[in-house]
């Protein structure tokens, strides 16, 4: 499977890599995908697993997840182009910027914010109940 990877925190590298060596084509979009951080990552993982910019990872992918902070999940996805019809895994949580909350949850969701801003992309939330620890 062709899995594009938004993000390159935590969680994006607890799954990137597991995926990578478990076969799948690993994509990661990154805003900086030469930056120092972004190659010590992709040694992590299998051969072949790649970084580029967020518009050119989701190019072919079966799958993306969407692994990116709270704040950055709309301009991130805004940056895609069209998902429609596209799998979207939202692993994200509405997280305050100190961490003290969450920025909604009362009259909406996040996963439903991430559908309106994904137009026609088929989301399915998960992974945002378990710590990326175990899932290295």
């Amino acid at each position: 499977m062709k899995i594009a990877i938004l993000g390159t925190g935590s969680v994006a590298t607890a799954l990137g890599t597991r995926w990578s060596k478990a076969g799948h084509g690993v994509t990661f979009g990154s805003r900086h995908p030469e930056s120092e951080k972004v190659l010590e990552l992709l040694e992590e993982c299998a051969p072949g697993t790649r970084a580029v910019t967020p518009r050119e990872s989701v190019a072919g992918a079966d799958v993306i997840l969407l692994a990116v902070p709270w704040p950055a999940a709309k301009g991130t996805l805004a940056e895609l182009g069209d998902l429609a019809g596209r799998v979207l895994i939202d692993c994200s949580n509405p997280l305050t910027a100190d961490f003290s909350g969450i920025e909604l949850g009362h009259s909406t969701s996040a996963a439903e914010e991430i559908a309106r801003w994904a137009k026609g992309a088929r989301v399915v939330k998960a992974f945002n109940s378990a710590s990326s620890k175990v899932m290295l």
